[in-house]
């Protein structure tokens, strides 16, 4: 679906016929109007900086250009973006032929089957939620899928979690897509800042990768309007607390936007570290370590996340004493 000028006014008349006319004017005035009624998305706040029109705390708030601590990048954010970029997608869900949910998305494996290539795409489970309390997929929903060169794909929705919210879509391609490369964070956290040297820092060797506290990370996300740019938001780690509800969720200082949910989070090197949630205050994440687990468990046990037993142990220490996660069994049934 293009999501254009004409289409956004096709989709906010079929769903409010009777609702406000739509004022004359630019695609950003018609996204003010449109936004809080056919996106639910009330908390919208519209900001002018001069003449540019800024829609905060939502989906179509670009957050490369219109969030001052990302219009200015150096070139470490730069290159740590560059090395993803390729497999960053962006994806929109619909129902009833009407979007509610743009976000982001990272390719991490691409196989071919029976003559062409079978991609995952690891994004947030909040794609699929018509609703933010809703735990059940609707039954006509359909996914957009944007790649890196603003080719449009339908996506298949292949299984999820709403606990760490999180999913996995499938795309097929005749060629092999580029996937990203995922670096499981070191269970041992230092809560004191990195004291790594540079010159160590520039040639990683491990299999897993120390994250501490001040480090800088990258959130990455794709925009659904064409021509679909990469969007990047530098920022550091840190050991504050999240206000969600999942415990194993870590946070960052980067500046996102709404459609930048379930885009990775990246190191210095650009490999994958986490998967982003959006917050108003900081960029909540889910480190790669767990999404890996719950793919791995999509694998073997199939779509839906309805009915499974899955023992999972996450544990994360700090040098302070601290621990930082759980071990527990989940049951749904």
């Amino acid at each position: 679906m293009n999501l254009s000028l004409d289409s956004l006014r096709i989709n906010f008349e079929t769903f409010h016929p009777t609702g406000p006319q739509l004022k004359s004017g630019n695609l950003w005035s018609l996204m003010v109007q449109i936004e809080p009624l056919v996106l639910g998305n009330g908390d919208a706040q519209n900001t002018r900086v001069g003449s540019h029109l800024i829609i905060r705390h939502s989906f179509f708030e670009e957050f490369d250009r219109d969030i001052y601590a990302n219009m200015d990048l150096d070139i470490d954010t730069k290159r740590a973006a560059l090395k993803v970029s390729a497999s960053v997608v962006s994806l929109v869900s619909l129902t009833g032929g009407k979007p509610f949910f743009m976000g982001s998305g990272t390719i991490i494996e691409s196989e071919e089957v029976d003559g062409t290539h079978l991609s995952t795409i690891l994004t947030s489970a909040s794609l699929l939620r018509s609703t933010p309390e809703s735990d059940a997929l609707p039954g006509d929903i359909k996914i957009d899928v944007y790649l890196s060169d603003g080719k449009f794909l339908e996506g298949q929705v292949f299984s999820y979690d709403f606990h760490y919210n999180i999913a996995a879509i499938k795309i097929k391609t005749e060629l092999a897509l580029p996937s990203a490369t995922l670096r499981i964070l070191d269970d041992s956290i230092s809560a004191v800042p990195s004291a790594i040297s540079e010159s160590f820092q520039l040639c990683p060797h491990s299999d897993v990768f120390n994250l501490c506290p001040g480090d800088m990370v990258v959130a990455v996300g794709r925009y659904f309007e064409k021509p679909n740019e990469l969007m990047s938001a530098p920022g550091k780690f840190s050991l504050d607390c999240v206000k969600f509800d999942c415990k194993e969720l870590f946070r960052t200082n980067c500046q996102i936007s709404k459609c930048g949910i379930g885009g990775p989070l990246v190191n210095r090197y650009g490999e994958v570290i986490g998967v982003n949630f959006y917050d108003s205050l900081c960029t909540p994440f889910l480190p790669i370590n767990i999404a890996v687990k719950c793919l791995e468990h999509f694998k073997i046990y199939g779509l839906s996340n309805i009915t499974y037993i899955v023992q999972q142990k996450s544990q994360v220490h700090f040098a302070s004493g601290l621990v930082f996660g759980r071990q527990e069994e989940h049951n749904k049934l």
